[in-house]
């Protein structure tokens, strides 16, 4: 006589097949509504399968609501709770979420139920560097490396991890192999900067600079990669073309405020006295100062205001820099506030000969 439980499961499970095989099909034909009803139907043919529940939350993560998602892969996990793809893919969510511990949970009982499990380790990897516990990220993508030498991920996150470490020159081989093996329309612009920056702490900003370009050429939105190759040409003493790539940052996006002070600064400052432009700087400086007031926008001010022969104005604004620096205990601060309030009581503008110089934003 058949077992009447084993008869129920059994039903349940063929009732779910045709809406899984039916959801299937719509969502790569991409009716996603479709999809998402055929597979809220298997599920309620059959609250015990591990598939439907997955599918209906891969489904949910592509319409868009994440905490659904997390719901089903939570019951995925509860059912199945030796199924190592399962924690996995509930793992990943919840680190692209930002719940870190949650993800940790989850990600490392996958590489313990599977220690091959490749996504599992690579997000693992990255959720431990974003913790700071990087020993434990960098064993985590060499792990991945000894299976896979041509995984151009763990090879971003190992550089990634070495150069927070203070590794920099091993840093730049692992990047450099990672540019090498990430597709350009991917990961390059993060490969590009990380090796750029790693560059720079080697002090090879020559080499570094094609990498801060390459950045901004793939993606014009990426601030920072103009202000970092502004920076490093001025470090090279080449203040032209330091004008001429935030000049350039400018054009697009006048909004971009730390493009807008380093622009300030050298038009105030640079050692040619063919590219120092007061009244511009000026004009830039109090549009700064009108819109936070903040001490960057009053530093930025007083240079500008000492270019143009304000000195009296410079030097209030640079007195109460210095005193709020030496107030808050910043030493590094006050010194460098004090060496451009002594040049301007000198009735001298602020000169400034490397990038090291300037008062950084």
């Amino acid at each position: 006589m058949a077992d009447p439980l084993m008869h129920e499961l059994t039903t349940l499970a063929i009732g779910a097949l045709p809406h899984l095989a039916r959801g299937h099909a719509a969502a790569r034909e991409g009716r996603l509504a479709d999809a998402e009803s055929a597979y809220r139907q298997a599920v309620a043919a059959d609250a015990t399968n591990v598939r439907a529940h997955e599918s209906l939350a891969t489904l949910l993560l592509r319409r868009g609501d994440p905490e659904g998602a997390i719901e089903h892969f939570g019951v995925a996990v509860r059912l199945a709770p030796e199924n190592a793809q399962a924690h996995s893919d509930l793992g990943v969510l919840l680190a692209e979420l930002g719940r870190n511990d949650r993800a940790l949970e989850h990600l490392g009982r996958a590489v313990e139920l599977e220690p091959g499990l490749v996504q599992a380790l690579l997000t693992l990897g990255n959720v431990r560097t974003r913790l700071g516990r990087l020993d434990e990220a960098e064993a985590t993508y060499r792990l991945v490396l000894e299976s896979e030498p041509g995984n151009g991920e763990a090879r971003l996150g190992l550089g990634a991890v070495l150069a927070q470490n203070g590794n920099f020159e091993q840093a730049v081989v692992e990047l450099r192999e990672a540019l090498r093996l990430v597709p350009e329309a991917e990961q390059a612009p993060r490969v590009h900067f990380g090796l750029a920056e790693a560059l720079v702490r080697t002090g090879r900003l020559d080499e570094a600079l094609p990498h801060y370009t390459r950045v901004r050429e793939i993606d014009p939105a990426q601030s920072l990669a103009w202000l970092r190759e502004a920076t490093v040409l001025m470090g090279l003493g080449r203040f032209a073309d330091a004008k001429t790539v935030l000049e350039a940052r400018l054009r697009v996006d006048s909004t971009d405020a730390p493009a807008a002070h380093s622009l300030a600064r050298l038009l105030a400052g640079a050692p040619e006295a063919s590219l120092r432009e007061g009244p511009r700087a000026m004009a830039i400086a109090g549009a700064l100062l009108e819109a936070d007031n903040s001490a960057p926008s009053a530093e930025t001010a007083a240079m500008a205001l000492a270019e143009i022969g304000r000195f009296e104005e410079a030097i209030s604004i640079q007195r109460t820099l210095v005193e709020e620096a030496r107030r808050q205990g910043r030493t590094g601060d006050e010194r460098r506030l004090a060496r451009n309030l002594e040049r301007y009581e000198r009735k001298e503008a602020c000169c400034a000969r490397t990038a090291d110089a300037f008062p950084p934003y």
